[in-house]
This record gives structure tokens, C-alpha cells and sequence, in this order.
């Protein structure tokens, strides 16, 4: 719960740097998605901790045209965690939507990796655009999912993990 706030705080922040100091285009396609992840998940985790309503839209930080403030007030309306993903269904993420999912934190984990998948498909897409501020986005994003690969791996051999969970807990482009 404390890392659902200082993301708050973290995303909250970014999103007003983005909206006073850079209108760029590419930049706001990358970060875009990282907020749209960042609120889609905290709606949903927030249902899991049993918050209510008023205490879920406090941790929502600015939305953005892909996940518009209907869907995420209809996601934290919901009766089920199951329901709240469905709304997604409705949204530029429907492709992530997970199908059926055994519990509550399967769905919520599907949706997080999905949202992973489509951040770096943009970052990827980012260098399409020669010498911009997306490349140097892009750029950064890529070298801290390669980092976060490499601790994975470390820590697996490390831990005597076998290599199909350390596989599947990586992040790289399908």
C-alpha cells in the first residue's frame, strides 16, 4: 500500500511536469500509458484493500483520453474486481484485458504485465522520430527495463529459481 502512494506522488508529479513543461507529442504517447497503467491498477488494487470510493479517487492522478474519468469511476463502482476489469473492454486497452482469470490478483497481475507489453510497444515506437525527447525517454525507460531484467535474473540464480519462472517474470518486447 505504501508503494501505491509514492507512486501517487511520483505519477501525480510527472503528469503536471508533462502538462506545464512539455507538450511534445511522443513524450505524452510514452507517459500517457504509464499513467494510464499506474491509475487503472490503482482503482483496482484499491477495491482489493477494501477502500472505498471517496479513498480510491484520492489515489487517481490526472486522466488522459485512453482511460477517460467515466471508466475509472465506473471501474471503482463495481461490484467485483472482476467487473472493474471488464470496463477496460471499452477502452484503448482491450487488448489486455484479461479473458478469465482464477482470482482477483490473477486479473490484477494479467492487467500489469499487459500494461508493461504496451508501454514498451511505445517506447519501441518512440525511435521512429529522429532526434526527439521521446528517444531520450525512450531510451532511459529501456535501459531501466533492462536493469530490472538483469535483477531478475540475478536474483533468480541466486535463489536456485528455476529458468521458467525467472522467464516469465522478464520484460521484453513479444
Amino acid at each position: 500500500m505504501f508503494d501505491t502512494y509514492l507512486d501517487h506522488a511520483f505519477f501525480r508529479t510527472l503528469d503536471r511536469s508533462l502538462y506545464f513543461e512539455s507538450r511534445l507529442h511522443d513524450v505524452q504517447k510514452i507517459v500517457g500509458a504509464d499513467v494510464d497503467a499506474y491509475n487503472a491498477l490503482a482503482v483496482l488494487r484499491g477495491k482489493f484493500w477494501g477502500l472505498g470510493p471517496d479513498d480510491i479517487k484520492d489515489l487517481i492522478v490526472a486522466t488522459t483520453t485512453k482511460i477517460p474519468e467515466s471508466v475509472l469511476e465506473n471501474m471503482m463502482s463495481a461490484e467485483k474486481i472482476r467487473d472493474a476489469v471488464g470496463e477496460l473492454a471499452s477502452t484503448a486497452y482491450k487488448e489486455i484485458v484479461p479473458d478469465s482469470s482464477a482470482t482477483d490478483i490473477d486479473a490484477i497481475l494479467q492487467l500489469k504485465k499487459g500494461f508493461e507489453q504496451v508501454a514498451l510497444r511505445l517506447t519501441m515506437g518512440a525511435y521512429w522520430t529522429v532526434f526527439s525527447l521521446g528517444n531520450l525517454l525512450a531510451s532511459l525507460k529501456l535501459l531501466m527495463l533492462e536493469i530490472r531484467n538483469l535483477a531478475a535474473v540475478v536474483t533468480g540464480v541466486e535463489q536456485r529459481i528455476h529458468a521458467d519462472r525467472i522467464m516469465a517474470n522478464l520484460v521484453f518486447s513479444a
